[in-house]
């Protein structure tokens, strides 16, 4: 990222541009193609018998722990249930102070300010 502070301060912004639309794109890539890295490096692992964590059959007697693992990718996933939490103990509660004091207002209206009769059209009125 320095090369790309250098450009813009040099002044060549186009190229600072598609300098950091070339990075984005490459990181992008990186990103993207990570697990399938990842499961090209276990499998030639699980080939050359070199796979030091073991395979599926050290695995099979810790069902509990891929679970706990269920329960915490769907809390992670849901980012600890936050915005469930957040609707049912603020915003329900603000919305239903909000109705009543809505309804609150609209009594206090009709009870003390007199009811508006719409004023009289005139036909004779013209504009000159």
């Amino acid at each position: 990222m320095g090369i790309i502070v250098t450009e813009i301060a040099v002044g060549w912004y186009t190229l600072a541009f598609i300098h950091l639309a070339g990075h984005a794109c490459f990181r992008l890539l990186q990103f993207l193609s990570a697990p399938n890295v990842l499961h090209d490096l276990h499998g030639l692992e699980d080939a050359i018998g070199d796979h030091t964590t073991g395979g599926a059959d050290a695995r099979v007697g810790i069902a509990g722990f891929d679970r706990g693992r269920r329960q915490l990718f769907l809390i992670a996933l849901e980012r600890g249930f936050l915005d469930t939490i957040l609707d049912r103990f603020v915003v329900e509660p603000f919305m239903r102070l909000a109705r009543v004091l809505t309804r609150l207002d609209q009594w206090l209206c009709d009870a003390l300010l007199p009811a508006r009769l719409p004023a009289a059209v005139d036909g004779n009125d013209q504009d000159e």
